[in-house]
């Protein structure tokens, strides 16, 4: 067996083939913007078999601030993510405020992580925080939800 141990830059589409690469376990991601229609109506879909592969692996998920959320007249302060299923809103990521900076917000991992997800959609929930909370009162806020996620080798 024979090692090369320098950097390679492929600027095409690479495939292994060979027992070894059958093995492996390469990290995708999928990532999916949301604007303030989706925090307003409350939730982000990753489609099952379209946004993620059908039976991928979920390593994680983090949120991307883009557009800080802001508010109209009303008692709400700030909005918050969860990442799940129908079944286990918090599957993948626990609730995790989506305001205060721009930049990435990491929840903390839910039960489903690293659990094979052969037929759900993934459902991104957002919901106020504050006062009263209503997403209606949200009138600013956009970003990107990403996850990380393998496929099982076959």
């Amino acid at each position: 067996m024979s090692y090369f141990n320098d950097p390679i830059e492929f600027r095409q589409p690479v495939s292994f083939t060979g027992d070894a690469a059958a093995e492996q376990a390469i990290v995708r991601y999928a990532s999916k913007p949301f604007v303030l229609a989706n925090i307003t109506a409350g939730s982000l879909t990753f489609t099952n078999g379209t946004d993620i592969p059908a039976n991928a692996i979920v390593l994680g998920a983090y949120i991307k601030t883009t557009t800080l959320p802001a508010f109209s007249a009303g008692t709400t302060t700030g909005v918050s993510a969860k990442i799940g299923t129908a079944a286990d809103d918090d599957g993948f990521g626990q609730l995790v405020a989506i305001g205060g900076a721009i930049g990435i917000k990491i929840p903390e991992p839910g039960a489903r992580r690293g659990v094979l997800n052969t037929s759900q959609n993934i459902l991104v929930a957002f919901t106020a925080t504050g006062g009263t909370p209503q997403l209606s009162e949200v009138n600013a806020g956009a970003g990107t939800v990403y996850l990380a996620y393998a496929l099982a080798p076959v």
